[in-house]
């Protein structure tokens, strides 16, 4: 059976194809910038950043007050923490937008000029890509540190399958032939 290709598709769905994915992937590079300036690429900072704050009792009551030298070359921002209620919104607003996103590049996908189990698992882990992301920042949050793995996961998942899907799509309709 022959499916839609967008190599043969007209110029004007082209060129609308080729601005949804320029327009997703200059968001996704600046999701991915804000990610590294807040949060950080490492379990450790995914943790500092989601991990529960817990401070005893004793130390909320008390003020301690020492003498250090400052190094003026050193970071003396704060880090960047989120609390349960900007979780909560950060997954109100970010998990819609990605599923939409998903849903968009899969189309796109399923148009691609690919093996159908390529495109299966690609469609999947367009929408995998958030799930992990944001299970893994509720996991470090309230279960344990091991989830900032999954949320690094998610977050390479995202992005492999956003960059798949652009690269694909912009080669397959600008520079190859019908080939069918």
């Amino acid at each position: 059976m022959k499916t839609f290709d967008l190599r043969t598709a007209p110029a004007p769905l082209k060129l609308l194809t080729s601005l949804v994915l320029v327009g997703i992937g200059i968001s996704y590079f600046f999701g991915l910038l804000m990610v590294v300036l807040w949060v950080g690429l490492t379990p450790d900072k995914v943790v500092q950043t989601y991990a529960q704050q817990k401070t005893p009792a004793a130390v909320r009551d008390q003020t301690t007050v020492t003498e250090a030298p400052i190094d003026l070359d050193e970071e003396m921002a704060p880090p960047h923490v989120i609390d349960r209620e900007l979780l909560i919104q950060d997954t109100h607003v970010h998990l819609p937008i990605y599923t939409l996103i998903a849903a968009v590049l899969s189309l796109i996908a399923a148009t691609l000029n690919m093996r159908v189990h390529f495109k299966m698992w690609l469609i999947f882990s367009l929408f995998l890509g958030g799930w992990l992301d944001f299970l893994g920042m509720w996991g470090v949050k309230y279960v344990s540190s091991a989830f900032a793995g999954m949320t690094l996961t998610g977050g390479w998942v995202m992005f492999c399958s956003w960059l798949i899907v652009i690269v694909l799509g912009m080669k397959q309709m600008w520079f190859e032939k019908n080939g069918g």
